[in-house]
């Protein structure tokens, strides 16, 4: 058994916890932009009055965000880190490290700019879709790449 082997059946629940709470964030912002969007064509957002307010919502779900974004940067960290005592082969730049390094920057400008600049509504809905889409791209991607883009 290899010395880094270990740490890579640790190092695998964390990163999928963390694409998980991104793919709920971003399931989440679907059905706040569906709110948002009656809400403007003068709809009633819920029938039964059971559901939360959007403001509750929007705090939730960067909760959400926030917690993926520090699962993220520790699993990025451990893998940059300990790449070459896994795989037996330094960091290369692969699809998936791209996608997933992009997925990590269009976070981390996320929430700067909602600490910042106070970020919300529609502009940091579309950056969360885009930032999930990256991080599935990376984590799903291998079979795209090779077969849609590269056509193999």
């Amino acid at each position: 058994m290899r010395i880094g082997a270990g740490r890579r059946r640790k190092s695998a629940p964390v990163c999928l916890l963390a694409y998980a709470l991104f793919v709920v964030a971003a399931l989440q912002a679907l059905v706040l932009i569906g709110l948002e969007a009656r809400l403007r064509r003068g709809l009633p957002a819920d029938t039964s009055g059971t559901a939360p307010p959007l403001l509750m919502l929007e705090s939730f779900m960067f909760r959400l965000v926030g917690l993926g974004f520090a699962l993220l940067t520790a699993t990025l960290i451990s893998g940059f880190l300990f790449s070459e005592e896994i795989f037996g082969r330094p960091l290369t730049f692969t699809h998936k490290n791209v996608f997933s390094v992009a997925g990590w920057l269009t976070f981390a400008i996320l929430l700067f700019a909602r600490w910042r600049y106070g970020w919300r509504g529609r502009r940091a809905l579309r950056w969360i879709l885009a930032g999930t889409l990256l991080l599935v791209l990376g984590y799903l991607g291998s079979k795209f790449v090779s077969e849609v883009l590269l056509r193999r």
